[in-house]
């Protein structure tokens, strides 16, 4: 697979330039709207796109294409990133994707807006009308929304991985534009934040009725809890560390997982699903640090822990992965921090 971003590149320059000879004629692309499936995001967006609505079938398409393509792309290289478990590829992919392939977009898109003089104002619905000068406002319409697009991926892949970002590589929405774009940051970015209520109900409903119909033990039971408490303390600043789970996780709710009792907000492992087998394997199989679940050991930790995006880990598929070949010792060598 490969986090290559080829729709935006396409439009930006292959075939689906907007202002190729091919691409001039509404019809071919009132025809065409339908047959674009909706995409809808497989992780928790924290943006949505707020643009001036489209003015002809051609920019509705485009519209339609370049929505579509930023939630497909952000769920092609989350799961990309997450299927990985060597440490140093994830970070790659990570930088690649971010600093790399959507740099470039971004200041390609940028370049081509200036040199065609493509700004805002003439799409502006309140300030401009659209019977004039229709292919150079049309051109403006889809380059400017692709390119909203574009920092709306950046700004959400960069959020799921947010603990293997230095702090000093993280981008503000303002520090994008004057970066990446050159330009100063706007008044108004097209970018709306989504509040907390509406990203849980995009949780799928799979997902929300496995949650819910949770039944039998409910978190692990350390069995040192009582006379060892601050062993867990030590556990999770060393899980952090080493960037295996979130650095924002509160030492309450990472006791509360190995309390044995009800939890209220599970864990974000940032670590990859191989390292995560071999944490559970760990504390549960070998050292047996918590009480027997009696073959429940996955269920709970799946209802514990969820990946880095805030989606679930799939307990079937834990069961048969293998020790992390770079980072297996630095876990143990963290779980034994129990004993």
């Amino acid at each position: 697979m490969s986090n290559r971003p080829f729709i935006f590149e396409r439009i930006i320059g292959g075939n689906l330039r907007p202002w190729l000879d091919e691409n001039m004629y509404e019809n071919k692309f009132a025809a065409s709207i339908g047959d674009l499936e909706l995409i809808v995001p497989r992780f928790q967006p924290i943006y949505e796109i707020d643009f001036y609505p489209f003015f002809s079938n051609k920019t509705r398409y485009y519209y339609k294409l370049i929505t579509n393509e930023a939630n497909n792309y952000c769920n092609h290289v989350i799961e990309l990133i997450n299927s990985n478990d060597n440490i140093r590829v994830i970070r790659y992919l990570l930088v690649d994707t971010l600093k790399n392939k959507l740099r470039t977009l971004l200041k390609d898109s940028a370049r081509l807006l200036k040199a065609n003089n493509w700004g805002l104002k003439c799409i502006n619905p309140y300030k401009s009308s659209f019977d004039a000068d229709v292919g150079h406002k049309t051109n403006t319409y889809i380059i400017q929304l692709l390119k909203t697009a574009a920092i709306r991926v950046y700004l959400e892949i960069q959020e799921v991985f947010k603990s293997f970002v230095e702090s000093d590589d993280y981008m503000e929405i303002g520090v994008l534009y004057l970066h990446y774009l050159s330009e100063p940051i706007p008044e108004q970015t097209f970018l709306k934040r989504r509040d907390v209520e509406t990203r849980q109900c995009l949780v799928s409903t799979d997902e929300r009725v496995v949650d819910s119909a949770h039944v039998g033990p409910k978190s692990f039971k350390f069995d040192r809890l009582e006379t060892n408490p601050s062993a867990l303390n030590d556990v999770s600043d060393s899980l952090k560390l080493y960037l295996f789970i979130d650095k924002r996780s509160s030492i309450r709710d990472f006791k509360k997982v190995f309390s044995g009792i009800e939890i209220e907000n599970p864990i974000r492992w940032t670590g990859t699903p191989s390292e995560f087998y071999w944490f559970i394997y760990l504390i549960y199989t070998k050292y047996k640090f918590v009480e027997d679940l009696r073959q429940q050991q996955w269920k709970v930790a799946c209802h514990c822990f969820v990946k880095a995006d805030g989606s679930r880990f799939d307990q079937s598929k834990l069961r048969n992965l293998k020790k992390p070949r770079l980072t297996g010792a630095v876990l143990e060598k963290a779980v034994r921090l129990l004993k």
